[in-house]
């Protein structure tokens, strides 16, 4: 295997300190991004990237060259959107493979320079030869899949273990790539007791054999505009209210975390040599239970403090059962997978930092606050009558006078000038 095998420790030693290159290959210069627009292409499924070799030009910007061409298996996901956003604006060129819908592909076209971001579509995971393709010009390769429950078509297992293995080995063959960069989970362990955290250990095992070079990310819950961790919990509070059923009185620990930390680490990992074969759990500078997690969202909905203590073992047997099977028999989505009966067992299972393993402050990082501020700032438009109201909201007297003068509606008037002196 020629992982890390070749002259590239310079470029590496660089990109540590002041330096923007990974390595001085396999990437065009995006200062000739316009020359090569309609080069690169996308045609039939198959990828056509131009061959020219190059070293890192620029002062480092989306217009640069950061000497990284990077294939992102999983980016059309939560956090995809924003590590293909940090590759993007140094200048790298991102290889994206996807079986979706090329609207949900849209928003990453424009993360970087013209010709950067390149599209692989109708991507077939279970194909060692897609694999291989995908990543036959990259030097890095960062992969993001994963589920929280099985579905019709993918169970736990085979997302969660036989594809990354699938990938591991298509870089342990390719013999260019330089730096794999696995994502599994906080909590992740042989013994955990829910599926999805024993396969996400069973899938770093299998990368790790395979490349034991690897970098293993291990975030803990992500919070941002299109989690699925801090809104789903807002619309079960808002749509259930007192009812809101808290498994086990809310006793789990998390460590959340921001979703910018996380797409900014992921390149500083990628850049450093010390993490090369290291295991780092991502996860933010407080641990709280799910009781205090759901009071802060109450607060940021301006919402009352309240719910419903449910035993999972009432749960389990019942509501946990039908989704199971629902979700395994027939291509329905969940109407909350949070009461699948995996989902109920991981509450056993704290999402917190292992001590065995690297944080951000190893990776010179520092996280910021995930439950207050610009984290949690997307809660607020599940407020009860828009962003700037909230069943608890106290009205301000010059509310009160408005709505007097025009109505249900005049508070609203306050955001144009003039309108309220009609």
């Amino acid at each position: 295997m020629r992982l890390l095998a070749r002259g590239t420790w310079g470029s590496l030693a660089r990109a540590a300190g002041e330096g923007r290159a990974l390595a001085p290959f396999c990437i065009v210069g995006a200062d000739a991004g316009q020359r090569m627009s309609t080069a690169v292409t996308t045609t039939g499924g198959s990828l056509a990237i131009p061959s020219q070799v190059t070293d890192e030009v620029g002062a480092g910007g989306r217009s640069s060259v950061s000497g990284i061409t990077a294939t992102v298996f999983g980016a059309t996901g939560f956090l995809g959107r924003y590590i293909v956003n940090q590759l993007g604006r140094m200048g790298s060129r991102v290889i994206i493979p996807y079986r979706c819908q090329d609207t949900k592909f849209a928003h990453l076209q424009v993360m970087g320079d013209l010709g950067q971001i390149v599209r692989l579509p109708q991507f077939d995971i279970r194909s060692d030869a897609a694999v291989a393709h995908a990543i036959r010009k990259s030097n890095v390769v960062i992969n993001l899949i994963g589920a929280d429950v099985d579905t019709w078509k993918w169970k736990l297992e085979e997302v969660h273990t036989d594809i990354p293995a699938r990938i591991a080995r298509a870089c342990a063959e390719a013999g260019h790539v330089d730096r794999l960069l696995h994502f599994s989970a906080a909590g992740a362990a042989p013994t955990a007791t829910s599926r999805r955290l024993r396969t996400k250990f069973a899938g770093e095992v299998a990368v790790r054999e395979i490349v034991p070079e690897a970098t293993i990310l291990r975030p803990g819950p992500v919070i941002g505009s299109e989690d699925r961790f801090s809104r789903r919990i807002a619309k079960m509070v808002r749509q259930w209210g007192p009812l809101f059923p808290l498994v086990d009185d809310g006793q789990r620990l998390v460590q959340p975390t921001f979703v910018k930390d996380v797409g900014e680490v992921t390149i500083k990992a990628m850049r450093d040599p010390a993490a090369i074969g290291r295991t780092y759990d991502l996860v933010g500078p407080e641990t709280l239970s799910m009781l205090q997690m759901l009071d802060i969202i109450c607060d940021a909905l301006k919402e009352p403090r309240a719910h419903t203590p449910v035993p999972r073992e009432l749960l389990s047997p019942t509501i946990g059962k039908f989704h199971s099977v629902l979700g395994s028999a027939a291509p329905v989505p969940y109407f909350n997978s949070w009461f699948a009966a995996d989902m109920l067992a991981e509450n056993d299972t704290d999402l917190v930092a292992d001590p065995a393993h690297g944080t951000y402050e190893d990776l010179k990082h520092t996280p910021r606050s995930a439950t207050s501020g610009l984290p949690l700032d997307h809660v607020k438009h599940y407020r009860l009558g828009g962003y700037a109201k909230g069943r608890l909201h106290k009205q301000s007297d010059t509310e009160q006078m408005s709505e007097s003068a025009f109505g249900p509606m005049g508070s609203k008037l306050l955001k144009y000038p003039g309108l309220d002196t009609w």
